[in-house]
């Protein structure tokens, strides 16, 4: 077992080495795909344009002006019901009928989101869409529509807008640094797995440390090359290990 962990930590030492002697080409391809990458995200990814409004949710039409804890409590577990009646088919159809959208109700009820804000009774409106203008025109058709469907559906409370439908200037995605990074990832491993693979079926000797751990006997001498002294010659018979001999010849 001794000489068994000797030879595996000889192997990951010299495997380490191989991968330290390739690093400028293993960061080299990194970058390579990194710059991939950015460029792919860039000039073949349809970017993609969020718009966002807040509505508030409460349970009550009167206008007391205390409100209870219980009160609060009723009215953020109403968001969740909410959120089901702004994506149904009765508010978004409308809203592709009044914007005469090419979409059908599917397309368009993956695009909208809506959640609560920290768990609180505001709710936050999201539309992803690759037409800014678009994304910002179906938010604010959603704030006109919504809060009369819900009123006639829940038949209790209300729901008012609080933050008036705004649209990002850049796009949401895709990140091109994100993509980026995980590209030159991609290509660090791909890099690294080369070397390794290339490592492993190199069945030559490196060195006399190798004749000795294979044959399990002790090396005499070395004959160099003339090349090692920096001068080539036909009369030079000696070879290296890593250059001509094969294990198992």
């Amino acid at each position: 077992m001794n000489q068994e962990d000797r030879e595996i930590e000889i192997d990951l030492l010299q495997l380490g080495r191989a991968l330290w002697e390739k690093a400028i080409y293993i960061l080299l391809v990194a970058v390579i795909f990194g710059l991939l990458g950015f460029a792919g995200s860039k000039m073949f990814v349809t970017p993609v344009y969020q718009a966002s409004a807040k509505m508030i949710v409460n349970n009550r039409k009167d206008d007391t002006q205390y409100v209870t804890n219980d009160q609060l409590n009723s009215a953020k577990s109403l968001v969740d019901t909410y959120a089901i009646i702004i994506r149904s088919r009765n508010v978004l159809n409308q809203v592709i009928a009044e914007l005469e959208l090419p979409e059908t109700y599917g397309q368009l009820y993956s695009r909208v989101s809506v959640q609560a804000v920290n768990d609180t009774q505001v709710m936050k409106i999201t539309v992803q869409h690759t037409d800014v203008s678009t994304a910002f025109a179906i938010t604010e058709k959603i704030l006109d529509i919504a809060p009369n469907m819900i009123m006639d559906a829940v038949e209790a409370g209300s729901v008012k807008t609080v933050e008036q439908a705004y649209a990002s200037s850049a796009p949401v995605s895709p990140s091109a640094q994100r993509n980026a990074i995980l590209m030159a990832m991609v290509g660090f491993a791909l890099a690294c797995a080369v070397v390794a693979i290339k490592f492993l079926a190199d069945n030559t000797y490196k060195t006399d440390l190798d004749v000795q751990n294979d044959f399990d006997l002790p090396v005499l001498g070395v004959i160099p090359t003339l090349e090692s002294c920096g001068a080539r010659s036909k009369y030079s018979y000696g070879y290296g290990y890593g250059r001509s001999a094969k294990k198992g010849g």
